[in-house]
């Protein structure tokens, strides 16, 4: 039960940091026309 439990939760890490990557360069990509956007 611990090893699955561990393998599990290995996953689901390596899922968030895969998210935390990707919504970082998202956010990097978006910040100039957010701006221009909150100029408007």
């Amino acid at each position: 039960m611990n090893d699955e439990l561990s393998g599990y939760l290995d996953d689901c890490f390596c899922q968030i940091s895969e998210l935390d990557n990707v919504t970082s360069s998202d956010t990097t990509k978006r910040t100039p026309s957010a701006n221009a956007n909150s100029g408007i």
